[in-house]
């Protein structure tokens, strides 16, 4: 039985072969191509030809057509530097191993309308890898255009692996409205999938509408996926677990690696067991700019669950930090919102921000402060204008009570702006405030179970000569003297002509308040009444 013969039956045992315009088997001798009517295209020797084989099938097809053919591959192949024309259906069924590691691509895309399907890519590097970002060779799929200034379009890659690459297992340099689905790559020498405009490239919408969905990247080093400078490109239900760092690297291993991208949507994606879960920066001095993520899950990673530093108008909304050293990192940038997470048993800090100005902070909290350092569920070092309203802060840990205190200032650091911490629910067994307060440069006000603010009436009994009565508990978070203003007004009518007077606390107790009449209050039964005010202020 000839090659051909031989693979179309051993491989339609297992699944159907599509029609084709040209096919490429193998055996342990031969390496075969042939067209649809069994006319030979090219012959070889088996793991020597391998690449001149499937290349001249690709040749054979039609000459500037409109319109896609189909090449299938049938068995295990040795080949890289296989170049794909435009319209055309590569369809692998079986594995391409790179017999070059750390100097071909496998597979080189220059031209549009390509559908990519099926089959193993092994890049078989070894131990070795590459230790040089700029450099692309030995990755295991290459798509870009001709020149810094063209972009492909309409590329499909799906259900397909590509494991063992010297470099990165997919780079993208220019391309737009294309897709790749159910994606699976592993053991990558230098980033899983990087997406970005070409070097030279005169404005980044030529990397744009792409999406990259049910990617899943393990145990990748330096960074799962990495969206560089590009505009309006998605992540879907992506999975990134165990990117670790070689010791030539000396940033930080990354799950999803978000690089000056721009309007960028990262929906429905987890990552664990890496340094940074999902890392929003620029390294090339044009900032992040609306990029959104939302519904994502960062367990396991011992730096924080997510990072922003230098990112404009970007969100975070409805993610989830479990197990992550810190759950939220925010540096520099302004106009970001951190809206709907849930952080849970965080090492160090829930959120920590750093010099940021004009954020939103709204969300759960529970359990911060697993070290046991007296570490803050929100750490603020410097920044202004930062809104922290419906916070819910929360120790539920079963066992020994916890030491996650609530929200910390640094000393001096809000310097202009505001800070304003409105409507949270704190429930903690340790300190909620420090440095927080009412006054110059912060509004502090309605936080369930931390009174700032509280009033009432109060009724003496005057007996002519007293001038100085106890009201009460004040009922504020705090009992320092310096930070609470009273204000009392008189009601009475004795207590009109005995005033003016004034409310102060307690010295000889801090937790209540009193109040003074210029003169004594004439006789009688609860006839000196007054309404009082006590407020919390810096």
């Amino acid at each position: 039985m000839d090659p051909i013969s031989y693979n179309l039956a051993r491989w339609a045992i297992k699944k159907p072969i599509p029609p084709y315009s040209a096919i490429v088997c193998k055996d342990e001798n031969t390496v075969w191509a042939g067209d649809s009517s069994d006319k030979t295209i090219a012959l070889g020797e088996a793991g020597v030809d391998d690449a001149s084989v499937i290349q001249s099938a690709l040749d054979s097809l039609t000459g500037e057509r409109t319109w896609k053919e189909r090449v299938v591959l049938l068995g295990d192949f040795v080949a890289s530097g296989i170049k794909i024309p435009g319209y055309t259906i590569f369809e692998l069924y079986g594995k391409i191993t790179n017999p070059n590691p750390s100097a071909n691509y496998i597979i080189e895309i220059m031209e549009s309308n390509i559908e990519l399907i099926g089959g193993i890519y092994d890049g078989n590097r070894g131990t070795a890898y590459n230790t040089e970002g700029s450099n692309l060779d030995g990755s295991g799929i290459y798509i870009h255009g001709e020149t810094p200034d063209v972009a492909p379009e309409n590329i499909v890659v799906r259900d397909i692996t590509i494991k063992n690459t010297y470099n990165r297992g997919i780079v993208v340099r220019n391309l737009k409205k294309s897709l790749f689905d159910n994606v699976t790559i592993e053991n990558a020498g230098w980033g899983g999938f990087d997406l970005a405009v070409a070097s030279g490239a005169p404005y980044p919408s030529l990397c744009t509408g792409n999406t990259l969905r049910k990617i899943k990247v393990l145990n990748s080093q330096v960074v799962g996926i990495s969206p560089g400078l590009s505009v309006g490109n998605e992540l879907i239900a992506c999975y990134v677990e165990g990117t670790a760092k070689p010791p030539e690297f000396t940033g930080y291993a990354e799950g999803i690696g978000i690089d000056s991208s721009r309007n960028l949507d990262v929906i429905g994606c987890t990552i664990r067991n890496c340094e940074i879960g999902i890392d929003i920066h620029t390294s090339i001095n044009s900032n992040p700019f609306q990029v959104t993520v939302i519904g994502c899950k960062t367990f396991n990673n011992s730096v924080c669950g997510y990072k922003l530093a230098g990112a404009r108008s970007c969100m975070l909304d409805s993610i989830k930090s479990y197990n992550d050293v810190v759950g939220i990192y925010v540096e520099g940038g302004y106009g970001n919102q951190l809206q709907g997470f849930h952080l849970k048993n965080n090492t160090k800090q829930g959120v920590y921000l750093k010099d940021t100005r004009n954020v939103v902070i709204t969300g759960r909290i529970e359990d911060a402060d697993r070290e046991e350092n007296g570490n803050y569920a929100i750490h603020i070092a410097g920044g202004r204008d930062v809104h922290i309203v419906f916070c819910h802060l929360e120790e539920v840990w079963d066992g020994e009570p916890r030491t996650m205190k609530g929200i910390y200032i640094e000393d001096g650091s809000i310097t202009s702006g505001n800070v304003y911490v409105l409507y949270n629910d704190i429930h903690l067994t340790s300190t909620s405030f420090t440095n927080v307060s009412s006054g110059n440069n912060f509004v502090l006000k309605g936080n369930g179970g931390h009174i700032t603010e509280n009033s009432g009436t109060a009724s003496f009994s005057g007996d002519g000569t007293t001038t100085d009565f106890e009201i009460g508990a004040h009922g504020l978070v705090t009992t320092d003297p310096s930070k609470i203003v009273v204000k009392v007004s008189p009601i009475s009518s004795d207590a009109i002509a005995a005033s003016p007077c004034v409310g102060y606390v307690d010295p000889a107790d801090n937790t209540k308040i009193r109040v003074k009449f210029s003169s004594a209050p004439a006789s009688g039964a609860d006839n000196v009444q007054i309404v009082w005010e006590a407020q919390v202020v810096s």
